[in-house]
């Protein structure tokens, strides 16, 4: 059962710029039924690719659906930090009645400071949402690629490099991706669930358009959770 699957639906519902809003999904990826994960801020910078700094001042303005507790460490003396997703209220202004994972900014925006230092501004294409098929395997297939799907992977990949903002966010999303099986209905790719649900949201119509110029544009992408 994916217990984290509720918080990350209460993280892209509410209002969050893009550091604050990936910093919160990396922490619901390690929640537990209750909401509650132990994921520290050392661990959080690695895996966003964000600086310890930006990390913590993400934190401090996620305070509105997120707890923060210092709890004994279990068997060891000391503490350790305990995150907590607070339970969802409908009535609440910081979660957005919408369907859209991000709210448009006003003119004049007051009330949050906007972080764009080492953060994606969010495009066109952050309005999609389509989930990712994550099919839970144990030990994923690793079958080597032939010749002809290694050129449709390449395909693929350039066609996203070519089209995507930034190079900075295809290093950040794609450059790790790892194919392991291609076919004219499917693309079968490795990756962690965090990051195939950030491109999958908000990458919809980039790998629409890769996929036509890999010349399979029926093809459906499995993400195969390396994690």
């Amino acid at each position: 059962m994916d217990n984290s699957r509720p918080w990350r639906d209460l993280v892209w519902a509410a209002d969050l710029g893009p550091v604050e809003k990936l910093v919160a999904l990396c922490i619901a990826e390690h929640a537990n039924r209750l909401g509650e994960c132990f994921p520290g801020q050392r661990r959080i910078a690695r895996l966003t690719g964000f600086s310890e700094k930006t990390v913590s001042r993400a934190l401090q303005k996620l305070d509105p659906i997120l707890e923060f507790h210092n709890v004994p460490k279990r068997g060891r003396p000391g503490k350790t930090a305990m995150f907590r997703f607070r339970q969802k209220e409908t009535d609440s202004p910081f979660i957005k009645q919408t369907s859209s994972p991000f709210m448009p900014e006003k003119n004049g925006r007051s009330g949050r400071e906007k972080e764009t230092r080492g953060a994606e501004k969010i495009d066109s294409q952050s309005m999609h949402l389509i989930k990712p098929f994550l099919e839970p395997i144990k030990e994923p297939a690793t079958s080597k690629l032939s010749a002809t799907e290694t050129e449709i992977w390449k395909a693929f990949i350039d066609s996203v490099r070519n089209d995507i903002p930034s190079p900075a966010y295809f290093e950040q999303w794609f450059e790790s991706l790892v194919p392991i099986a291609i076919g004219p209905d499917r693309l079968e790719i490795l990756a962690n669930k965090l990051t195939a649900d950030w491109i999958s949201r908000n990458y919809a119509e980039l790998t629409a358009t890769a996929l036509k110029a890999a010349g399979i544009p029926d093809a459906k992408i499995t993400w195969r959770p390396n994690d």
